[in-house]
């Protein structure tokens, strides 16, 4: 188990029991989870209809706009993500609650039971979890994030969704997914399933110059998916009062999203799309101006999220500004560029970064992007994270400054800079996790 602030002890315990069932090293094999399910007498063959979603960036927030848009249109909407930001049953919401930790507890010990000691990855019984929550609750929908592949992860036992969607391609686990870009879009094909409907989602040009669409088109090709791909069969246009998208000579307005930065727009559109290729609301075209409404708003935390309140922002000046984001790898870095030079043409406050990243990341690729715009790096350790550069190896890479602590981090800023300033923390989850917790404190 990662070392985030875990509140609920039941809960930490089967955690650690379920990292006792495997080297940490097992190859990702879908068969395991089949056999669990076979034991469970196959859950995720009878689950409300579902929406797959994979990709390098911007899967959970394509969630988040599906999960807004199921509200507005008053579906019953269950939700399995990952990984969680502060507790773990933030992964699983179930007909539009999270779930509670005694009923987690109870479906964790169920799920041991059933495999009895036998081999299985954390992510594998975790998903087994879900799936089973799904199961036995009542929903319109059921939206799925793929943990880290796609082809191989175990999400992907699910065998006719009503829709898959692939969002922007980058370089991330390449030690598991692949070292180039094609071989990273095969793994996210993999969800792809016979005859149902694919939306592509945005790429940057370094992909598709790379030949991602060709991988995805050749996929499809295989299964005779519908594909959907951004660019070609639909399109979006930023406008004064959102976005508009164009698919099948409709156009189709819809509000700004409720999430910062200009790449929510392309994940909004994708979620649309995605929602309407499902089928899974009646008569979709006619009536999606009720569901689009709630991509104005989807909730997604630690994606450039902005503290209004809290223990960190009480450290503050008036009119600073303390931004959150979970980015860690080149695409991420040049998404974070580009909102740095957006807020840098609408003001003129100094923009400070705070940065902890994993050690199996590349710091100088996820900070290159975003260099001309920040007046100063300021280097920490993640806590409780065995995985964490520390803070002096991540400040000489990258030319920063350490600091022990978030706090500490804070105040050093401050007394660099006692004028109004944005400060921006990033480069992991596992310490987006750690910032979300500690600003909640009293």
């Amino acid at each position: 188990m990662d070392n985030r602030l875990e509140q609920n002890s039941e809960i930490a315990a089967w955690l650690d029991k379920f990292l006792t069932y495997h080297p940490h090293t097992m190859d990702m094999d879908l068969s395991r989870t089949l056999r669990l399910m076979r034991d469970m007498c196959d859950p995720h063959l009878r689950l409300p209809p579902v929406i797959h979603v994979a990709g390098t960036n911007g899967k959970g927030s394509t969630i988040a706009f599906l999960k807004g848009m199921a509200h507005a249109a008053e579906l019953r909407c269950h939700v399995m993500t990952s990984p969680h930001l502060v507790e773990f049953r933030e992964r699983f919401v179930v007909a539009d609650e999270m779930v509670s930790n005694d009923v987690l507890a109870n479906y964790m010990g169920k799920i041991d039971a059933v495999n009895s000691g036998q081999s299985a990855t954390f992510f594998e019984l975790i998903t087994a979890v879900g799936l089973q929550l799904f199961h036995d609750s009542k929903a319109d929908i059921c939206l799925i994030e793929t943990g880290m592949g796609g082809r191989l992860d175990a999400t992907n036992i699910v065998p006719c969704p009503h829709a898959t969607i692939i969002t922007m391609i980058a370089k991330d686990h390449v030690q598991f997914l692949g070292e180039t870009l094609p071989k990273i879009a095969f793994e996210k094909a993999g969800i792809m399933k016979q005859n149902v409907p694919c939306v592509i989602g945005a790429q940057t040009d370094d992909a598709l110059a790379a030949g991602v669409m060709n991988v995805f088109e050749e996929r499809a090709r295989e299964l005779n998916v519908p594909l959907y791909r951004h660019g070609f069969e639909w399109d979006y246009k930023i406008t004064d009062s959102g976005f508009d998208l164009y698919f099948k000579e409709q156009i189709i307005h819809c509000p700004h999203p409720n999430l910062t930065g200009a790449h929510q727009y392309a994940n909004a559109a994708g979620a649309v799309m995605g929602l309407i290729v499902s089928g899974i609301v009646p008569d979709i075209l006619p009536d999606i101006s009720r569901a689009v409404s709630g991509v104005a708003r989807a909730e997604w935390r630690a994606r450039l999220q902005k503290f209004e309140t809290g223990a960190l922002v009480s450290l503050l000046n008036d009119g600073d500004e303390l931004w959150l984001d979970g980015g860690h790898n080149t695409s991420a870095g040049e998404m974070l560029a580009a909102q740095i030079n957006a807020w840098n043409l609408y003001d003129h406050k100094p923009t400070y970064l705070i940065l902890g990243m994993l050690n199996r990341k590349d710091p100088i690729e996820f900070i290159t992007p975003l260099k001309s715009g920040i007046k100063a790096i300021y280097a920490v350790a993640i806590p409780e994270q065995d995985l964490s550069f520390p803070a002096e190896e991540l400040a000489e890479k990258t030319g920063g400054i350490v600091a022990a602590s978030i706090q500490e981090a804070l105040q050093k800023i401050y007394e660099q800079d006692k004028n109004q300033k944005r400060i921006l923390i990033a480069g992991s989850l596992y310490l987006a996790g750690h910032v979300l917790a500690v600003n909640q404190k009293n």
